[in-house]
């Protein structure tokens, strides 16, 4: 593994196979559908964390949720393997990733910010939960971003011009 921030990055994407099927899952799957440990998770995030954007379920985070479930959860396990290998391949779709995740969980941010029915000291508590979903998959991008151009540019010096 190329460095401390990959770890770092490769035991989030693992870290986040468990939350999202465990947890967030719950948010999107009808209750027939949840198995017991899911009811119980996001039960006890809900009543811990007085998280009302999660206990009243809006359309648009089941949707965000369903995006996890489909494109994020086989993401995060490709990730897992891949950027341990140094596998480059994968750096596009980490970017990818970045720029989703955090512009997802913007929206997460605003309407904790902006929600009358959210106390001050509640909206202390969900932000302390929420920013990290957003910082580090912004971090991801423009690192990613930043890998990207730096590789570009060098296959780009090594082309030969002709006009």
């Amino acid at each position: 593994m190329s460095s401390r921030i990959d770890k770092f990055y490769t035991a989030y994407f693992w870290f986040h196979v468990a939350i999202t099927l465990l947890v967030d899952a719950a948010i999107a799957l009808p209750v027939k559908y949840q198995f017991g440990i899911q009811k119980a998770m996001l039960s006890t995030h809900i009543a811990m964390n007085n998280d009302v954007l999660v206990a009243a379920k809006p359309a648009w985070l089941q949707g965000f949720v369903w995006i996890e479930l489909v494109l994020q959860v086989p993401f995060f396990i490709w990730a897992g393997i891949a950027l341990p290998k140094n596998d480059i391949r994968v750096y596009p779709a980490i970017l990818a990733y970045g720029v989703e995740a955090s512009t997802t969980t913007f929206a997460c941010l605003v309407e904790i910010l902006s929600n009358p029915d959210i106390s001050a000291a509640d909206q202390r508590g969900l932000m302390g939960l929420y920013l990290p979903t957003f910082i580090i998959p912004l971090l991801m991008a423009v690192d990613f971003g930043l890998r990207i151009s730096k590789k570009l540019k060098a296959q780009q010096s090594k082309t030969v011009k002709f006009e």
